[in-house]
């Protein structure tokens, strides 16, 4: 009971000061765990299982549009993989595969979908725990990359 309590307050404090817990941004200067994404870009953790990921779907095909999207295809199937993305389109440059969650852990995930903007550096300077919204890309994620395509 002491711990639900000290839950509760806790996540009272953060409401009250008004904090989005959906949205988590990391402290810059943070470095991008896979060498191979090369900034600036987004890179989307998705899986085909994830409501969520296939309801935010057109919004990182538009968002595909503006910058380089790398996908990475979480606690999944390559073959579920191809046939969500053969059903709603691939909007990414690359896609990895962490079907073991590997990747995941190396990045701090807690769930999916999950966002996060790298710049040239590779550095993170944004995160996203929740789907991707046109308001979320236009008002948060293009502003710090600028229009690069």
């Amino acid at each position: 009971a002491l711990f639900a309590a000290l839950l509760i307050a806790a996540a009272g404090t953060v409401l009250l000061r008004g904090d989005d817990p959906s949205v988590i941004k990391t402290a810059t200067h943070i470095k991008a765990p896979d060498s191979d994404i090369q900034g600036p870009a987004v890179v989307n953790f998705f899986a085909s299982w994830c409501v969520p990921c296939e309801a935010e779907h057109p919004a990182v095909t538009e968002l595909a549009k503006h910058t380089a999207v790398y996908g990475i295809n979480y606690m999944d199937s390559t073959e579920k993989a191809a046939a969500f993305l053969a059903r709603l389109g691939n909007p990414y440059k690359d896609i990895k595969y962490d079907t073991e969650g590997q990747m995941g852990v190396e990045w701090g995930l807690i769930g999916v979908p999950t966002s996060f903007v790298i710049d040239e550096n590779n550095m993170i300077i944004y995160r996203h725990d929740a789907p991707l919204t046109p308001a979320i890309i236009n008002n948060d994620i293009l502003p710090l990359l600028g229009d690069t395509e």
